[in-house]
């Protein structure tokens, strides 16, 4: 009787609590549903008018720049503060006040970059006009933080608030961004562990670009802790980037832009989309500036003012990551932490040396950074005493530069040759940045640091007097192209030809080779807008159709059985046409016997741990893959090729009915889903209010329309286009866009994620540049002179 009366008071409670949060969540939505009320600001010269479109963009027109910047400031933080609180947060080292010892990882590594620390030297810097931009912003922001009726849902859950806005912020939101969409510091290090496990034979074939007379890695030894360390280090920041919606593998973007020549209208047109990590609200946020000095629509980072990617009314441009190895580590020829001295080259030099303390749910965690001329020693990020080798991480993105100079630029550039020169001040993170002007031009330049190398490679640790950089290549060093005869220019994260090194670590070629295809073969009638909208969307395999017939051809041709029901799945991937369709089960197949290729590659090579690394850096193992595929190295293949690609395919079938069942309920898109997920969404019990999914979707890590998955975590899509846009330089100034998500992050919003079909489907919205249009929501900004708004 005891035990019943126990039970009922339980359940009793657990429906009050049920009771209560429901209470909770219909009186946050009813204070949290959006309003577009007037606002008043002491700081704006002018009224502002804020019109909200179809799919939640804000036009913002003003009458002059500052008041634009702020009311854009303000904007922002209205849909997105809670995102630009976590890249605060992130940037500064200070998550763990917010999730506790989880984080702790990701603090100290960003402690140690010290990026606070170089966003005030890029402010102290910076010149007057992105002073005034920095400025503005901020104040906007601050606005809508003192107006607000309601903190952003999260803000409440958590119980925080948030701090003012500081123009060093935005800063520190680019510098963030350069940070995640540096790849190097990783690549280094699984290099240099490659190097000690592999034969010198096999790491040649894997890695061929490594120069012969480069020093070797065995005078370096990198030994098992700093294995361990990696994979600690890999897992805090993993916490990070999944907090902010940043991949922790699977980088890769696409641009292009065509000519008039080629096109049905006679104006170029140019299309982007960079894949970055697939969440919610998604990274970019869509907003339009218009000001009696320029109109410029397009996609902005939340906390950093400016157009990142879009166009004005005469040019247009777009980015993919330049794969630039823009990092290295240094090994001085000694250390004593305790006498804060390195010595190079028999040289003793100082140390600098900053006291940290980490607050962690109410406990104090304190470490140390130790730098040396901007280059901070790398080795205490990991929490352990300082053995082995001393590690210094050097990076472009700790010296000073200013890239909202040239987003500043862009804004009012009138041409591609203007263009181009707005990006002289841009260091970092190395971009290909395409454009189209109104009078038919068409250019291309690599923009940021190429650093200027002693040897030419930067994939190994190297002592300090041969690895230290003799500075960065000259703007006008950079590749760059105006209106080749082609009248075509593409890039996807592949090989740049610029007579130095630049890189090793490109994406797979396969995805610049099939718009290359796509090009050539659409330019044989005339272009559309609508013919590069579906390019985007194209999900043909290059590699299925390079390398599955020959594999086919030798693995049921030689001696052996299958089974009957492998059989049967031989006989889908024979009919197959290629094509990473969700509806069918020869993707799946062919993604799973890569997949199980992968592994047994290198598993057996290299072990569990270090192969847990090298599949977090897709540029290096799907390169490595394919170019040992291509040999017939005995010794990778355990002794025959073709008995290794047999098994495998078995083995990936069986792979498939342990995690699917039967092979009649096998499709593509059963595995391949987009589950967009929020950082609390997390939470169980908030996971219907911030989540959004599953949806099934088409492509791969090799497709234009990418759909790349942790290897290590089945086939969920992580990674995929960011967002997409067209633009079509002709008489009518406009952006077709869509966002894997929308405009709002704020989850009882209608522009929450309004734009997920869109993407899905691959339509499209204009952002017009001009003309009247009709606001489904519209406000002001009012200043306040002597105590009165100003009407």
């Amino acid at each position: 009787m005891k035990i019943r009366k126990i039970v009922s008071l339980l359940v009793l409670l657990f429906g009050v609590f049920v009771l209560g949060f429901i209470v909770f969540l219909w009186w946050q939505y009813l204070q949290l549903k959006p309003t577009y009320e007037d606002v008043s600001s002491s700081t704006i010269q002018q009224p502002v008018s804020i019109g909200i479109d179809s799919i939640g963009v804000a036009h913002i027109e003003a009458q002059n720049v500052e008041d634009a910047i702020e009311a854009m400031g303000y904007w922002v933080a209205s849909q997105r503060l809670w995102q630009m609180e976590l890249m605060r947060r992130t940037a500064l080292g200070r998550l763990s006040e917010l999730f506790g010892d989880t984080t702790l990882t990701a603090d100290r590594l960003f402690r140690t970059l010290a990026l606070e620390d170089v966003a005030i030297r890029i402010y102290e810097t910076a010149d007057r006009e992105s002073r005034q931009w920095l400025g503005a912003y901020a104040r906007g922001v601050n606005l809508y933080i003192q107006t607000t009726k309601e903190l952003p849902i999260e803000f409440q859950l958590l119980q925080i608030e948030p701090e003012p806005w500081q123009p060093l912020h935005s800063i520190l939101i680019e510098r963030i961004m350069a940070w995640m969409l540096n790849f190097s510091w990783r690549a280094d290090w699984v290099a240099a562990l490659l190097k000690e496990k592999l034969p010198p034979r096999m790491f040649q074939q894997v890695v061929p670009k490594w120069p012969q007379q480069a020093p070797r890695i065995g005078q370096w030894m990198v030994d098992a802790e700093h294995l361990n360390a990696l994979r600690e280090v890999s897992r805090g920041e993993a916490v990070a980037r999944s907090l902010l919606g940043w991949a922790v593998s699977g980088f890769g973007s696409n641009n292009w832009v065509i000519s008039g020549q080629h096109t049905q209208s006679g104006a170029p047109i140019l299309a982007n989309d960079p894949h970055l990590m697939l969440s919610i609200p998604s990274v970019w946020i869509q907003v339009l500036l218009k000001t009696p000095e320029f109109t410029v629509a397009g996609f902005a980072l939340p906390g950093a003012p400016g157009i990142v990617l879009g166009r004005n009314e005469y040019l247009a441009w777009g980015f993919t990551n330049g794969m630039v190895d823009d990092s290295d580590y240094l090994v001085p020829d000694k250390i004593d932490l305790n006498k804060e001295v390195i010595w190079i080259n028999g040289v003793a030099e100082n140390l600098e040396k900053v006291e940290h303390i980490i607050v962690s749910k109410g406990k104090k965690h304190t470490f140390s950074v130790y730098r040396y001329n901007n280059m901070p020693l790398f080795n205490p990020v990991f929490k352990r005493q300082l053995t082995g080798i001393p590690l210094f991480l050097q990076w472009s993105g700790f010296d000073v530069s200013n890239e909202l100079e040239t987003f500043i630029a862009l804004a009012k550039a009138g041409n591609v040759e203007e263009g181009i020169a707005a990006f002289e001040p841009y260091h970092v993170p190395a971009q290909n940045v395409v454009l189209a002007d109104v009078d038919g031009n068409i250019g291309y330049t690599l923009s940021g640091d190429v650093p200027k190398r002693n040897l030419p490679g930067g994939l190994l640790p190297l002592p300090f007097q041969k690895g230290k950089w003799d500075g960065y290549y000259e703007f006008d060093q950079l590749p760059r192209v105006i209106n080749p005869p082609s009248g075509l220019i593409y890039t996807a994260n592949n090989k740049i030809d610029a007579g130095y090194y630049i890189s090793d670590v490109w994406e797979p070629e396969f995805r610049a080779q099939r718009i290359r295809e796509m090009l050539l073969d659409a330019s044989r009638k005339k272009i559309t807008v609508q013919d590069v909208q579906r390019m985007q969307m194209d999900v043909l395999s290059l590699p299925a159709r390079q390398y599955l017939p020959r594999w086919l051809s030798v693995i049921t041709s030689a001696p052996g059985t299958f089974s009957q029901e492998e059989n049967a799945l031989l006989t889908f991937l024979k009919n197959w046409d290629f094509t990473m369709d969700e509806n069918q089960i020869a993707p799946l197949l062919w993604e799973a016997w890569l997949k199980r290729i992968v592994t047994d590659l290198f598993k057996p090579q290299i072990g569990d741990t270090l192969f847990e690394e090298l599949v977090r850096l897709p540029s290096l193992y799907w390169r490595m893959t394919f170019s040992i595929l291509e040999s017939n190295d005995a010794q990778w293949f355990g002794g025959d090729k073709t008995v290794f690609l047999r098994k495998t395919f078995q083995a990936a079938v069986k792979d498939l009915q342990k995690e699917y069942g039967e092979p009649q309920s096998w499709t593509w898109g059963k595995a391949h889903q987009l589950y967009l997920q929020h950082p609390m969404g997390a939470v169980p019990i908030l996971r219907r209010i911030f989540n959004r999914g599953p949806y099934p979707v088409p492509g791969d890590p090799f497709t234009v329309n990418v759909g790349h998955y942790r290897f290590m975590e089945g086939f969920r899509v992580t990674v995929g286009a960011s967002m997409r846009s067209v633009a079509e330089l002709g008489r009518e100034p406009f952006l077709a866009v869509n966002l894997p998500g929308g405009n709002s992050g704020n989850p009882f919003s209608q522009f929450y994620a309004d734009q997920v079909d869109l993407w899905l489907r691959g339509n499209f919205r204009k952002i017009k540049l001009k003309g009247n249009q009709n606001w489904l929501y519209e406000f002001k900004m009012l200043p306040i002179k002597n105590g009165r708004k100003k009407e």
